[in-house]
C-alpha cells in the first residue's frame, strides 16, 4: 500500500481524480454502479461497503493518513479483463452549492474549469451571451445573468462585467465544460477553488489582490476593509504594486472614500 503524502485535494478533486473513496468507485466508470459492484465483489475486494484484503494484495489501494483509497486507474486495470468496454469517466461535476444573485469575474468562474479567463470569455461568447468586446450582450444584462458596474481604480474609472456564478456555471457545464481542480496551480496562488493555502509573501499578495479589486469592482466596501485592516503593512504595499496603487495608499485613512 502507497502512502500519498500530499494534500488530500491532490488526489480526489478534478474531473479526473487518481482516487476516491469506496462510495465514489461505483461513479468512476462507464458502467452502471451495480455492475462495478457486482465485479468488485466478485473480485473479492468488498465487503460489507469496505475494502478487504484481497484488494489490499491486489494493489489497488493507498492511504492517505487515516484515509484508505482506491487507485482507480488500479482498479480499471483489474476489471478490465473482465469488461473490456470499461473506461474512465469524469466526476466531481456536482454543481456548487451558491445561490443565484452572486455576481464575481470571469477569473473567478475559470477556476471552477481550471482555466483562464480568457477561455471563459471564449466559452461565453460561443454561448451568444458575451459580445466580441467582452461585454455581456443586452440579453444577458437584461436577464441578470451579467451586469456591467463601474470601479473606480488609482488610475481613473472603468467598466466591469460581472457574472451571476450560479448561472453561469450552470449555462457553460450544460455546455458540455467539465468541472476541474489542478493541485500544482495552487501553489502558485492561481486557484479559488483549494483547500490549500497559499504560504509565500509573494502568493498571499496576488490571492488578496485579486480578492481586493473584486471587491472594488463589486463595491464591496465593508470586504475591502476588512482586507486593509488584516493585513500587514509590507503586504500590503505588493498588493499596491500589483493594483498600479500609489505607495502608501491602502494606509490611507481616507483611501476606501477615494476608491468608492
Amino acid at each position: 500500500m502507497r502512502v500519498l503524502d500530499q494534500p488530500l485535494a491532490k488526489y480526489v478533486r478534478g474531473c479526473y481524480p487518481s482516487h476516491c473513496g469506496t462510495q465514489q468507485l461505483t461513479e468512476a466508470f462507464n458502467l452502471p454502479p451495480q455492475t462495478t459492484e457486482t465485479i468488485l465483489d466478485a473480485l473479492g475486494f468488498v465487503h460489507d461497503g469496505k475494502p478487504t484484503a484481497a484488494a489490499l494484495e491486489a494493489g489497488v489501494l493507498d492511504r492517505h493518513q487515516e484515509h484508505v483509497l482506491w487507485n482507480i486507474q488500479a482498479v480499471l486495470d483489474v476489471i478490465t479483463p473482465s469488461v473490456p468496454g470499461a473506461q474512465r469517466v469524469p466526476m466531481n461535476q456536482e454543481l456548487p452549492n451558491i445561490k443565484e444573485g452572486h455576481f464575481t469575474s470571469a477569473s473567478t468562474i475559470g477556476t471552477y474549469f481550471n482555466v483562464s479567463a480568457r477561455k471563459v470569455g471564449q466559452w461565453l461568447r460561443e454561448e451568444g451571451v458575451q459580445q466580441r468586446n467582452g461585454k455581456p450582450t443586452r440579453e444577458s444584462i437584461k436577464t441578470k445573468l451579467a451586469e456591467v458596474v463601474t470601479a473606480s481604480t488609482a488610475a481613473g474609472k472603468t467598466e466591469a462585467y460581472l457574472w451571476d456564478l450560479r448561472r453561469t456555471l450552470e449555462l457553460l457545464q450544460a455546455a458540455g465544460h467539465l468541472f476541474d481542480y489542478d493541485y500544482e496551480k495552487t501553489l502558485k496562488g492561481r486557484g479559488k477553488n483549494s483547500d490549500v493555502r497559499v504560504t509565500t509573501l509573494e502568493g498571499r499578495a496576488v490571492e488578496l489582490a485579486q480578492e481586493f479589486q473584486e471587491s472594488v469592482t463589486s463595491s464591496d466596501k465593508s470586504r475591502c476593509a476588512r482586507i486593509i485592516k488584516n493585513a500587514p503593512a509590507g503586504l500590503l504595499r505588493i498588493i499596491e504594486t500589483k493594483l498600479q496603487y500609489p505607495v502608501g495608499f491602502l494606509s490611507e485613512p481616507d483611501c476606501l472614500v477615494k476608491l468608492f
